[in-house]
């Protein structure tokens, strides 16, 4: 994983890195809801210096999915 989509994901949801695998999804943390969500796009869109739509927001439900949407804005992880 990206140390800094591991990063956001940490800011967002106030977690150490330990606590954060790979397969990481919203049903595997508890504060992944919907102010979580908003508070990891802006991270996202803030660290990689894109912007992040809404509908795009809704597929980044977990750790690879993230990546894939990232990446799919032109930003090399």
């Amino acid at each position: 994983m990206s140390e800094r989509i591991l990063k956001c994901l940490c800011a967002a949801f106030d977690l150490a890195p330990s606590e954060v695998t790979e397969n990481a999804s919203q049903e595997d943390i508890e504060q992944w809801d919907s102010l979580g969500t908003v508070r990891l796009v802006l991270c996202l869109e803030e660290e990689f210096r894109v912007s992040i739509a809404p509908e795009v927001a809704r597929r980044m439900t977990d750790c690879r999915g993230i990546a894939a949407e990232i990446r799919k804005l032109g930003v090399d992880l």
